[in-house]
């Protein structure tokens, strides 16, 4: 018999696919389903901020976006909900001046 508080030990190996199921959901949104979809760069960036966070405590986050727009173009993505854009028209169209 279970102790009060603790699954029925037939639950176990479902309670441990609820979060494994959440985490593939979201990365197949993220990588093919959000607005982002489409803009590209580094894999792990689209899934969350952490990449960012990681260059810049390393100090390197200037040269890494450099060589991401050489490699990838005007538009990379740089976070889950960010972008990095490096043409002027591109800017001023997005910020409207």
């Amino acid at each position: 018999m279970a102790e009060l508080g603790s699954p029925p030990s037939y639950l176990a190996p479902q309670l441990y696919l609820v979060p494994l199921a959440a985490f593939l959901a979201y990365v197949v949104y993220v990588r093919f389903f959000s607005p982002l979809a489409g803009i590209p760069g580094p894999f792990s960036a689209s899934l969350s901020r952490l990449w960012l966070i990681q260059h810049s405590i390393r100090g390197d986050m200037h040269r890494v976006t450099i060589d991401l727009h050489k490699r990838h173009g005007k538009l990379v993505r740089t976070g889950p909900k960010e972008v990095s854009v490096s043409d002027l028209s591109a800017v001023k169209k997005i910020y409207g001046s």
